[in-house]
Parts: C-alpha cells; structure tokens; sequence
C-alpha cells in the first residue's frame, strides 16, 4: 500500500509539473501572440502614414498640374487675342499704306 501511494506521489508530482510546463507554454504563447499583434499594428500605422504621405504628395501634383494647365489655357488665350490683334494692325497698316500710294500716284499725275 506505502509503495502503491508513493507511487501515486510520484505520478502527482509528474502530471503537476506537466501541468506547470504547458501552462507555462500557454503564458509564452499569449506573450508571442501578443508581440506579433503589437509588431502588427505597429507595421500597420506606418504602412498608414506613408500612405497619407503619398496621397499628399499626389495631391499637392495634381493642384499643380491644374493650375499649370489654367496658365496654359490663360496664355492660349491670350496668344489668340494677340495674334487677332496683330492681324488687325497689319490690316489698318495695309489699308493705310494702299491709301498713301493712292495719294502719291494722284500726286504724280498732277
């Protein structure tokens, strides 16, 4: 009976320290998980900011893209109504000098 009971004492102890290891086991696991869920977020709020930081930069390209393409289409304009200008200048030129060769030829034949 003492041997069967030592024996039992034995295997208590043995199944305690089992337990004690895969509790342990348990412990170090919920550690890791969580360093993995924190290395996570972490990787996650960086990937996020780089993120915002690339949609600002898009931004601020695209703004200027569009006022660039506004100037452009200011300057356009602009060429238009100078060359329209022009074209109108050298018409009253034309006329003008059409009007004093008349004259001259007139004068001529006085």
């Amino acid at each position: 009976l003492q041997s069967q009971q030592t024996q039992l004492q034995l295997q208590t102890t043995s199944l305690q320290n089992e337990q004690e290891a895969l509790q342990q086991q348990k412990q170090l696991f919920h550690q890791t998980q969580e360093q993995t869920q924190q290395q996570q977020q972490h990787t996650l709020s960086q990937l996020e900011h780089q993120i915002q930081e690339k949609t600002s930069a898009l931004q601020s390209l695209s703004q200027k893209a569009n006022v660039t393409q506004e100037q452009l289409t200011r300057w356009t304009v602009d060429a238009k109504k100078i060359r329209s200008s022009i074209k109108s200048q050298l018409r009253t030129a034309e006329q003008e000098l059409t009007s004093y060769q008349d004259q001259l030829t007139q004068v001529k034949q006085e």
